[in-house]
């Protein structure tokens, strides 16, 4: 046999795979739909996300010296910053 059909002969006894989450979903009457991930496009959540981290590596390099609070201070500014920012639209 070829690789490829070794592969779908595989894929045949292999079961598919089942998430928790979407059984509980579907025990009350909802389908999870999943979505790409790393794909703005189709996950608003990954253009919130890329607008945080801009917002955190243009200001980590003048915040001295670093500590943890300074740390997590600068990443509730960048999430209230991207909450306040995507609330107007």
């Amino acid at each position: 046999m070829m690789q490829d059909q070794i592969w779908e002969e595989v894929k045949n006894h292999i079961p598919p795979k089942l998430f928790r989450l979407n059984e509980l979903a579907l025990q009350h009457g909802h389908r999870v739909l999943g979505l790409p991930p790393y794909h703005c496009e189709y996950n608003p959540i990954e253009m919130v996300w890329s607008e945080c981290k801009r917002h955190y590596d243009a200001r980590i390099g003048s915040i001295q010296p670093v500590t943890h609070s300074a740390v997590l201070s600068l990443w509730n500014e960048a999430l209230h910053k991207v909450t306040s920012l995507y609330a107007v639209l």
